[in-house]
């Protein structure tokens, strides 16, 4: 089961999700780091060049691929709850907060 930590960006996610990973011995994920890894970009580039119907559909599909995991704390962005279809992935191995 993975633990997932969604919020306004500032509010202290990252911070959080660090501290906790230590604390209990699981792999961090950073969805913003994912998505930023996976497209080559960041992610203001990505909404810039392709715009934000592309980025969050993007996003989703980061999402359903890191639903997949196991016994990790992730760090996701607050515009994941814009989408039913990233909640209902999220839920289906996590707990979020």
């Amino acid at each position: 089961m993975n633990l997932i930590l969604i919020g306004y960006r500032g509010t202290g996610k990252s911070t959080v999700a660090k501290i906790l990973s230590e604390r209990f011995q699981a792999r961090l994920i950073s969805t913003d780091e994912f998505i930023i890894t996976k497209a080559g970009m960041h992610i203001p580039e990505i909404v810039e060049s392709k715009g934000w119907d592309y980025f969050r559909e993007f996003e989703s599909g980061v999402i359903k691929e890191i639903s997949k995991e196991d016994d990790c704390i992730i760090d996701a962005g607050g515009g994941v709850v814009l989408r039913e279809e990233n909640i209902k992935n999220l839920k289906k191995n996590a707990k979020i907060v």
